[in-house]
C-alpha cells in the first residue's frame, strides 16, 4: 500500500518551492539581478518599501515590467495546464489524455497563422495573436463538445479531437506551404514552441480569473468527478445525467486549454505527465488530485520557463521545447507501464 503525502505540509512546501521558483525566475536572467533587489523593487510597489540607494529603474523595468509578469504567467498557466490535464484524464478515463485532446491547439495554431499570414485582426495590436489563437480553438470544442452531450462513447469523442487536430494541422501547413514568406513561417514556428516573452500586466487577469473560477468549480464537483470515473452506469443509477456532465467538464477542460494556449502557445507534457505525480503524492480522488495537479503545474512551468533561459548563455530556448525534451522520455516511461499492465 502506497502511503500518500499529507496534504497540509504538501501544500506549504509546494507553496514555499513555488515562491522560490518564482524568486529565481526574476533574478535570473541575461542580467543577475540579487534576489535581496527583487524583494526590495516588489515590497516598494506592494507595501511602500522606501526606495535603497542602489536603485536604478533599469532595474526596476527589468522586474516589473518583463521577467515578473512572465513568471506569473508561467505559474497560471501551469496551473491550468495541470487541472485541465487531471481532468481530461478523469473524465475520460484515459490516463495518457491530456487537455489539448480535443484538438485546441491545433485550432490555435490555425487562428495565430490568420494573423501572421494574413493580418486578419491585427488592428487588436499585441492582443491579436491570442485572440486569434482563443477563437481557433471553438470549432473543435464545439464539435467535441457535441458529440460528448450526445454519446457515452469516450472512444468517439477522442478520435473527434483527433479528426479535429489532423484537419486544422493540414490547414496550417497548407498555407506555411503555399502562401506564407520565409518571415511568416518563422513566427508561426516560434509561436508553435510556447514562450512567454511577449506576456504584460494585460494579458495576466483573464486566466486568473478563469483559472480561479474553474479551478473552485470543478474541485467543488471534485466526488462527482469521481463518480463519474467509477463508470457511467454506476453514475447513471445514482441519478447523475451522464452526458451533460461530462460535457461540461470537458467544456471546463477546453477553456483552460484555450486560455493558456492563446497566450502562451501549446505546451506540451505539462498537463500530461503532472496528474500522474499528483496521484502517486496525494491521491486519486479529485478533491485531492485536482488542486495537486494545478500546484504542481505551476512548479513544473516556472521551473521549465528558467531552465529556458539559462540553457543557452545570452540566448532563450522556447518553454515547449524544454517541456517536451524532459518530458518525452518521462512519457515512453509511462507508456511501457501502461502496456505491461495490461499484459500481465
Amino acid at each position: 500500500m502506497i502511503r500518500r503525502v499529507a496534504l497540509v505540509p504538501f501544500y506549504g512546501t509546494g507553496a514555499v518551492l513555488l515562491a522560490f521558483l518564482v524568486v529565481a525566475g526574476v533574478s535570473i536572467g541575461s542580467a543577475d539581478l540579487p534576489p535581496s533587489d527583487v524583494w526590495a523593487i516588489v515590497g516598494h510597489q506592494l507595501v511602500g518599501i522606501p526606495e535603497q540607494p542602489w536603485w536604478r529603474e533599469t532595474r526596476e523595468r527589468i522586474v516589473l515590467d518583463s521577467r515578473l509578469p512572465r513568471t506569473l504567467m508561467a505559474a497560471v498557466v501551469g496551473a491550468m495546464l495541470g487541472l485541465a490535464g487531471a481532468l481530461a484524464q478523469r473524465v475520460t478515463r484515459n490516463p495518457l489524455a491530456d487537455p489539448y485532446l480535443l484538438g485546441v491547439s491545433s485550432g490555435a495554431s490555425f487562428g495565430v497563422m490568420l494573423v501572421i499570414v494574413f493580418g486578419i485582426g491585427a488592428a487588436l495590436g499585441p492582443w491579436a495573436m491570442p485572440v486569434a489563437a482563443f477563437l481557433g480553438t471553438l470549432i473543435p470544442i464545439g464539435a467535441c463538445l457535441l458529440v460528448a452531450s450526445r454519446s457515452r462513447n469516450t472512444v468517439a469523442l477522442i478520435l473527434m479531437g483527433v479528426a479535429m487536430a489532423q484537419f486544422f494541422s493540414a490547414g496550417v501547413t497548407f498555407v506555411l506551404m503555399v502562401i506564407a514568406d520565409e518571415r511568416q513561417v518563422t513566427a508561426v514556428v516560434r509561436w508553435t514552441a510556447g514562450g512567454f516573452g511577449a506576456t504584460d500586466w494585460s494579458m495576466i487577469m483573464l486566466p486568473v480569473i478563469i483559472l480561479l473560477l474553474l479551478g473552485i468549480g470543478v474541485i467543488m464537483a471534485g466526488r462527482r468527478l469521481d463518480l463519474l470515473h467509477a463508470g457511467d452506469e454506476a453514475a447513471a443509477a445514482l441519478g447523475m445525467n451522464v452526458p451533460r456532465f461530462r460535457a461540461l467538464t470537458l467544456l471546463a477542460v477546453s477553456v483552460l486549454a484555450a486560455v493558456s494556449v492563446s497566450v502562451a502557445g501549446p505546451i506540451g507534457f505539462i498537463g500530461l505527465l503532472v496528474p500522474h505525480v499528483a496521484s502517486f503524492l496525494v491521491g486519486v480522488t479529485g478533491r485531492r488530485l485536482l488542486p495537486a495537479s494545478a500546484l504542481l503545474g505551476a512548479l513544473a512551468l516556472v521551473g521549465a520557463e528558467l531552465l529556458a533561459r539559462v540553457l543557452l548563455d545570452g540566448r532563450e530556448v522556447p518553454v515547449g521545447v524544454v517541456t517536451s525534451a524532459i518530458g518525452a522520455p518521462i512519457f515512453v516511461v509511462l507508456l511501457y507501464r501502461q502496456f505491461r499492465e495490461r499484459i500481465l
